[in-house]
């Protein structure tokens, strides 16, 4: 994948906070969310997937474990961003949570609430 060199304008215009996904999507959405003084919720049955991806997470037999697998394992080229509640979505980024009053994040996947044993990589 390659950096979303392609967001720079929608980033400055407005995001109210972004951060990449090298720890994983989840745990990258906690630190935005613990910076922010905020929850969120994340749905992992809106995650885009890449073909290569759909087509490893065909070989497990797993589908809630593959897309927790991609959802904390980080390493990515993608940003986790929020926006003000009152414009439009932009057409290139896919809306795969909100922020809630609280703190920390909670995941579901379709509706589903999931307990994770990690939320992505733990530095030091």
């Amino acid at each position: 994948a390659n950096p979303r060199l392609d967001l720079r304008q929608l980033l400055r215009d407005r995001a109210t906070s972004c951060a990449d996904i090298s720890d994983g999507l989840v745990a990258d959405a906690g630190h935005v969310a613990k910076a922010s003084g905020v929850g969120m919720a994340l749905d992992l049955g809106k995650l885009p997937v890449s073909p290569e991806a759909e087509a490893w997470l065909a070989t497990l037999g797993d589908r809630e474990g593959g897309l927790v697998a991609l959802a904390t394992g980080g390493d990515d080229y993608e940003l986790v961003i929020t926006l003000a509640p009152d414009g439009p979505i932009e057409p290139q980024l896919t809306v795969v949570g909100v922020v809630v009053e609280g703190a920390g994040v909670v995941v579901s996947l379709n509706d589903k609430p999931l307990s994770l044993s990690m939320t992505g990589w733990a530095h030091g």
